[in-house]
């Protein structure tokens, strides 16, 4: 999605579809709220911006690119927040940081 000007299905669904080999670091995303609304909006936007493009003739391409744009930053927050959850999860185990139930209540661990 990065290269081409029109995105196809494969650029949107390919990073989403190995979203489940990185579940066990779920508990240490941060953009992940962020990163879903905007895919429900891309997800809505995309074929609005394509038909008023197209049929219409309302729009014109620059729409569509924004929205291939947009989309391409909201996979690289993606991307970068798996990385950054990837290494607080890392300095977790090698540090011994887990979050521990005190009273029957989970307690939340910063790491800074």
């Amino acid at each position: 999605a990065v290269v081409s000007t029109q995105s196809t299905g494969g650029d949107y669904t390919v990073p989403f579809a190995m979203l489940p080999i990185w579940a066990h670091l779920s508990k240490y995303l941060q953009q992940s709220y962020i990163v879903a609304i905007a895919t429900v909006v891309l997800t809505l936007l995309w074929p609005v911006l394509w038909y008023l493009w197209t049929h219409c003739l309302n729009a014109n391409s620059n729409f569509y690119f924004a929205i291939t744009l947009a989309f391409v930053l909201f996979q690289s927050f993606l991307l970068s927040d798996i990385i950054f959850a990837k290494m607080r999860r890392d300095y977790a185990r090698e540090h011994g940081v887990e979050s521990k139930k005190v009273d029957d209540v989970e307690t939340v661990v910063t790491l800074n």
